[in-house]
């Protein structure tokens, strides 16, 4: 059964379908995840304006609470990359997601992983996933 996870508030524009990390700076404040961070959730689908020229694309803005997708919960998450069902995600540098590469975090850093795809999809699209949040650490070289 998934978490209820809580409301959190924006430190910086939060685009729709994207990672995100705690700011552990301040108490329950967000942003947006950035390449291989800590992922929290995903940011939720729909933006704090009306869809009408000239308003905000932003799912939230510095300040603003909104909601969050947590572990164990189906959402859609736009993704940066090539992906095919059954992907395990961590975040690229725009909070979208990636398929995960054994070793992505570099040398002996943790890799974070985000979600696993529930679908194919390509660069741009926006696409169903299981949020799935835990770390890895790297195979060590022989």
């Amino acid at each position: 059964m998934p978490n209820t996870p809580p409301q959190l508030n924006a430190r910086g524009d939060i685009r729709p379908f994207r990672f995100v990390s705690l700011d552990v700076s301040t108490d329950y404040g967000a942003t947006e995840s950035n390449a291989n961070s800590e992922i929290i959730g995903v940011s939720q689908g729909g933006t704090r304006e009306a869809p009408i020229p000239g308003a905000s694309v932003n799912a939230a803005e510095s300040g603003d609470t909104f909601r969050i997708y947590g572990d164990g919960d189906i959402c859609r998450l736009k993704i940066g990359g090539t992906v095919t069902a059954g992907d395990r995600l961590i975040s690229d540098a725009d909070g979208q997601g990636v398929s995960h590469a054994e070793g992505a975090g570099g040398g002996q850093q943790l890799d974070f992983i985000g979600g696993v795809a529930l679908e194919a999809g390509v660069s741009g699209d926006i696409i169903e996933i299981q949020c799935q949040i835990y770390t890895e650490r790297p195979i060590a070289a022989s």
